[in-house]
């Protein structure tokens, strides 16, 4: 006689998440993979002799120095792109929306800086604070859009909501200088620690 097997039918959250991702854009799904992959080949990169991150090791320097050259991405993407455009006189001539765009990027420096902090426990509470602030303006900036319906072009690009939008994208791009910056001392910091 055969065991009957026991299949239980996943959960309402299961399946709900499941079809998320069928339906997520092509781009949140390889962005996603893209930064999983990263995270994983850095953690096999930057492992000492036991197997993980010490004190001593000189490898949270290059993870802030990485981390540094993915915060300057999406600040530097809209600059050198613009250049032409400034040329051609385009208007506007810099795509302002850009540093929310390249997220990922931004992302992946925001672990890897963090990652550093963390391993060397210096500048912890700084970038976690920025790293916060920068969640707020994007996630904020992305929630007035849809609430006041900017996002879908229900009103014009005028008034209140269009100045609470770019105030919020303007936090979120401030965030990401300070972050640059950071980088950039946690580095330094870090290479004299070594």
């Amino acid at each position: 006689m055969g065991v009957a097997e026991n299949r239980s039918l996943p959960s309402p959250l299961v399946v709900l998440q499941i079809s998320i991702l069928r339906s997520a854009a092509p781009f949140i799904r390889v962005s996603g993979s893209c930064i999983l992959f990263m995270s994983v080949l850095i953690c096999f990169m930057f492992r000492d002799k036991e197997g993980v991150m010490g004190i001593k090791s000189a490898y949270p320097k290059w993870l802030a120095i990485v981390g540094d050259v993915f915060m300057w991405l999406p600040i530097a993407a809209p600059i050198l792109t613009g250049l032409p455009r400034i040329f051609k006189g385009v208007n506007p001539p810099v795509d302002y929306l850009m540093p929310a765009e390249l997220f990922p990027a931004a992302l992946l420096g925001m672990i890897l800086l963090l990652w550093a902090a963390i391993a060397r426990r210096t500048m912890r509470a700084p970038i976690g604070i920025t790293i916060a602030a920068a969640f707020v303006g994007l996630i904020g900036c992305q929630v007035v859009a849809e609430v006041t319906g900017l996002a879908s072009g229900a009103i014009e690009p005028t008034g209140w909501p269009w100045i609470g939008v770019l105030v919020l994208l303007g936090l979120y791009i401030l965030a990401l200088v300070m972050l640059g910056v950071l980088g950039i001392i946690l580095a330094k910091r870090l290479g004299k620690i070594v």
